[in-house]
């Protein structure tokens, strides 16, 4: 993967430059090595002077993002060395991934910003092109924290909104950065007027940002949205054009993805609760055929989808709800429901191959959620870089990783770990420690114990049913 990363040098790091002849901005020249001594290309996005340092030795100091091509180790740690250039080295990474103003590329992905500040994507696997990407739809919310209300006298915006700039913030050998900033005008509220409820005529500027990343490494682009809400009684939407071609769609939930029809079910329509279309997920949702598709996979908060029947096979991920009604309260009595703050939303979006598979989906959001911790440690010149053995190491295409835990009676040396087969079909891998396992059995969710598990030294083959869920007690000599 990609990854992005905060190094804290001390502010007496012994080599430094500055481009030209005078001292425009100090920069210290540095290079980065790997286990194998090979040399790590990086792209600099940013310095911040006597930042507070993530790092067991220093309090502050300069801290410089960087984005680096890591192979890391599963479930342990990766050591790299940053190094000091030699005396009037400068040590800098000119090329990028751009191939014009505001398009780029690396092996999976060609991206491009369009001129309404939408994105389109092509996987260059298999030449499918997504575009439109990123627009915006609102609507009225009179609804509670329950269930999304809209009244009978609706008006839906669509966006992006008017784009006010268009950046390309930085690009390096491992990472491109554009930002987008719209302004969509929206009904400052819900107005009600001789029992005529309808959103109001005033109007207030709701400011979007959008980041969009694309790591060398990435087969998917990370995005960030950030919304100072200023706007009361709405529901504001990401739209995912994806051309996909069938009527059903894939939303993720515990342990697996359920497969559902797509649009409104018109069965319900005399119902207490019709089904217009709107589903939960747990930030999972993909829209595939046979040719591929495409994902979105959410970090945190982003839990109801819309795969619409709209000739677009468009997916609508609800980004947050603003309502006044609490259960038991009157309207506008309290206001946390309205989210009238800063929102930031952190998600990814992955075109699909004809044989990407599930649980290199689930794998990607897994990542996304657990992030890669990381910190700086102060070394001698001749520090030699620790190869660290991952404390656990799963094999398995098909096969997830739930948790990792102590056990609910705390018995010494062991742990819990529960694994799922995410597919249609068996699945078959291995789980391997970095101890040798003193014994092994089966448990059921509440770790009552079932059977024994066989077992190898330090390894566990594992042979799983479709969508089946095991989970395994393990006690190391």
């Amino acid at each position: 993967r990609t990854v992005k990363l905060d190094v804290c040098f001390p502010e007496d790091f012994p080599r430094s430059y500055s481009e030209g002849e005078l001292f425009y901005e100090k920069k210290n020249s540095f290079f980065i090595y790997d286990a194998d001594g090979n040399e790590v290309p990086y792209t600099l996005s940013g310095i911040r002077r006597h930042g507070k340092a993530t790092s067991p030795a220093l309090k502050t100091g300069d801290v410089y993002s960087l984005s680096i091509d890591a192979d890391l180790s599963p479930m342990g740690y990766t050591e790299f060395k940053v190094v000091p250039a030699d005396e009037g080295v400068r040590t800098r990474y000119i090329t990028g991934q751009r191939t014009g103003s505001l398009t780029a590329e690396n092996k999976y992905i060609k991206l491009a910003v369009q001129p309404d500040g939408r994105i389109s994507l092509t996987d260059r696997r298999t030449g499918r092109k997504f575009t439109d990407l990123l627009g915006y739809r609102d609507g009225a919310d009179i609804g509670d924290g329950w269930m999304h209300v809209k009244p009978s006298a609706d008006s839906v915006f669509y966006g992006p909104g008017a784009p006010e700039s268009v950046e390309c913030v930085y690009d390096g050998p491992t990472e491109t950065c554009f930002r987008v900033t719209h302004r969509m005008t929206l009904p400052e509220r819900m107005r009600d007027e001789g029992g005529r409820l309808f959103r109001s005529e005033e109007r207030k500027q709701l400011k979007i940002v959008t980041t969009v990343r694309l790591g060398a490494e990435n087969d998917f682009v990370d995005v960030c949205t950030q919304i100072d809400n200023n706007v009361l009684d709405h529901r504001l939407q990401v739209l995912l054009p994806t051309d996909v071609a069938g009527d059903t769609y894939q939303a993720g939930q515990a342990f697996t993805t359920v497969t559902r029809p797509v649009g409104a079910d018109p069965e319900t329509t005399h119902w207490k609760e019709p089904q217009y279309g709107d589903r939960n997920c747990n930030g999972i949702a993909i829209r595939r055929d046979e040719n591929g598709g495409l994902a979105f996979l959410s970090k945190e908060g982003i839990h109801e989808v819309n795969a619409m029947a709209d000739g677009r096979a468009t997916l609508a991920m609800t980004l947050y709800r603003c309502f006044a009604k609490t259960i038991g309260n009157d309207d506008y009595a309290q206001m946390d429901g309205e989210l009238l703050r800063p929102l930031t939303f952190t998600y990814r979006i992955m075109p699909l191959a004809p044989d990407t598979s599930e649980g290199h989906i689930i794998r990607c959001r897994d990542e996304l959620q657990a992030g890669v911790e990381h910190y700086t440690v102060l070394v001698g010149d001749d520090y030699e870089i620790v190869r660290g053995a991952p404390f656990l190491s799963l094999d398995g295409e098909d096969i997830a990783l739930s948790i990792v835990k102590r056990p609910e009676d705390l018995e010494e040396k062991t742990v819990v770990v529960r694994l799922y087969n995410c597919s249609d079909a068996p699945a078959s891998g291995r789980l391997t420690a970095a101890l040798p396992i003193r014994a092994a059995y089966g448990t059921d969710l509440l770790e009552q114990p079932q059977k024994d598990v066989a077992f190898t030294g330090s390894e566990i083959p594992l042979s799983l049913a479709p969508r089946k869920i095991a989970t395994l007690r393990i006690t190391f000599a």
